[in-house]
């Protein structure tokens, strides 16, 4: 798609300005496109996508791949990008590194697994839990919903404030 489009390491997707030969009820011209930024879409796995058009057809990638393509090297030719801030709408190039299946799987399992302390309003330690699954078993919540607070995503769950602790 070189020559298309371009990415910056930002995760942004641009058209770039270039023109296209029509073929319109038998009358064939070249019409100029205009370039601009793609719209992403979000992927069912959570990540953005863009979809990039060529020669009549359309390919939907992973931006992250792109912009880890465009802007890290690879020399070992590792398979994967992760997201060292395992998220996956950051798709700054500074935040993207290849590696391989094995390392993106089990990045971040020790950030997964640390204690968390339940805090009521004021702040007081209410109980502390191995992690956030432990936390959430008892809570009757997804741990997921217990991360994201203790990461200042969610202020509350279930009334209670939630923190990281050593």
């Amino acid at each position: 798609y070189e020559g298309h489009y371009v990415v910056d390491q930002f995760g942004r997707v641009f058209g770039v300005d270039r023109t296209t030969t029509v073929l319109d009820n038998g009358r064939i011209y070249e019409k100029p496109i205009a370039g601009k930024q793609m719209k992403q879409s979000l992927h069912t796995k959570g990540y953005k996508t863009a979809t990039l058009t060529k020669d009549g057809k359309s390919k939907t990638v992973f931006v992250h791949r792109i912009v880890a393509e465009a802007f890290i090297e690879n020399p070992d030719n590792l398979p994967m990008v992760n997201h060292k801030d395992e998220d996956k709408l950051n798709n700054l190039a500074d935040n993207l590194e290849w590696c391989t299946h094995k390392y993106n799987v089990h990045y971040g399992k020790n950030k997964r697994s640390k204690r968390v302390a339940q805090m009521d309003m004021q702040g007081n330690v209410i109980a502390e839990f191995e992690s956030t699954r432990d936390a959430a078993k008892v809570m009757g919540v997804d741990h997921v919903s217990i991360a994201a607070a203790c990461r200042g995503k969610t202020k509350i769950i279930r009334g209670y404030r939630w923190k990281y602790i050593e």
